[in-house]
């Protein structure tokens, strides 16, 4: 048999980096390619159509993808997350077998929905060493005798987690995973103009979180925010959302309000619905409606203990008054 060579494709690829619990996928899946050699070394040439031996169940384990799937431990002591494959096809049918011809054919295997890591208490950033490992031994009892050319057998091996960087690689070269979550900054200003409210992405660096410069790709639009909680002069529909930059810059973004305009002082609860069910997640009981942005890995723990919830933040209009001294102030956003 002959190995190509996989590559793993980060999440954010701008980033070279992956949040914990968040999907990535293959780029360039794992392919085998297999030639049948008689007892001379030659080229069984027959080996094909119901001559070839090879089915799904020659591939074992066939217990399951998590069987065939391993993780290097990075974090030592069980602290990396466990790798959950469970968006990967199920083993009778991966990999498809291709037709062979001339004795020479190939597995393909595939990513399916994707790989994530189990998301639950903070961890420090890790690199991601992945391998696949399984043997093959076709119906007549023929197995592996050489891999890429030179003398082996079973397992045949994508990748290694014996060590740290003997993984299956990753484009741009990065393995780096962070554990993160999104936080919304309340905001006050003049009911005459427009409101910006600061969304920041931000990952657990071992002792606390801290700004994710590197997320460019996280991407909000105005269906994902809830408003409700209407307080003082300020009512339904006197100000409204919008998303001046859809996808973060260096983890940086903002919502930005409407001016409600004179005698509308007042505030308004605000969430960023990060679930996938128009509910969401926020603390904050009275909030509307929204869109789901499907970013459950950048949920926080804003009212208890578990990551699973939606941020929250206040925009207020109008109630905090300058010195009197100040006859004429500029702002700028």
């Amino acid at each position: 048999v002959a190995r190509n060579t996989p590559l793993l494709q980060p999440a954010c690829a701008s980033g070279n980096f992956t949040y914990v619990g968040q999907p990535f996928n293959y780029a360039t899946v794992p392919v085998l390619t297999v030639t049948a050699r008689n007892q001379a070394g030659a080229t069984t040439q027959n080996y094909a159509g119901s001559f070839m031996k090879i089915v799904n169940a020659s591939v074992t384990p066939s217990a399951g993808q998590a069987a065939r799937y391993s993780r290097f431990d990075a974090l030592g002591g069980g602290a990396t997350p466990a790798l959950d494959v469970g968006a990967l096809p199920a083993v009778a049918g991966d990999p498809a077998i291709g037709a062979f011809a001339g004795g020479v054919g190939t597995l393909t295997f595939s990513g399916g929905g994707g790989f994530v890591f189990a998301r639950a208490t903070p961890v420090a950033p890790f690199n991601a060493d992945i391998g696949l490992s399984f043997s093959l031994t076709d119906g007549d009892g023929v197995v592996v005798g050489a891999i890429d050319g030179s003398a082996g057998a079973n397992p045949v091996q994508f990748g290694t987690t014996a060590a740290a960087g003997n993984g299956m690689a990753f484009v741009g070269g990065a393995r780096a995973v962070r554990f993160g979550r999104l936080r919304l900054q309340s905001a006050n200003g003049s009911e005459r103009l427009p409101l910006p409210m600061r969304v920041s992405a931000r990952y657990w660096n071992g002792t606390g979180f801290v700004a994710n410069a590197l997320d460019s790709c996280t991407t909000l639009s105005a269906a994902n925010v809830a408003l409700g909680n209407y307080r003082g002069n300020l009512t339904a529909g006197e100000t409204t959302v919008s998303v001046p930059a859809a996808t973060l810059a260096g983890g940086v973004g903002s919502l930005r309000f409407s001016a409600p305009g004179a005698g509308n002082e007042g505030s308004v609860d605000v969430s960023l619905n990060l679930g996938a069910v128009p509910a969401g997640a926020s603390c904050l009981g009275g909030m509307g409606a929204s869109t789901g942005a499907n970013l459950s890995w950048l949920q926080g723990p804003w009212c208890g203990a578990a990551y699973d919830d939606d941020p929250s933040a206040r925009a207020t209009f109008g109630l905090y008054r300058a010195s009197d001294r100040i006859i004429y102030r500029r702002e700028n956003y």
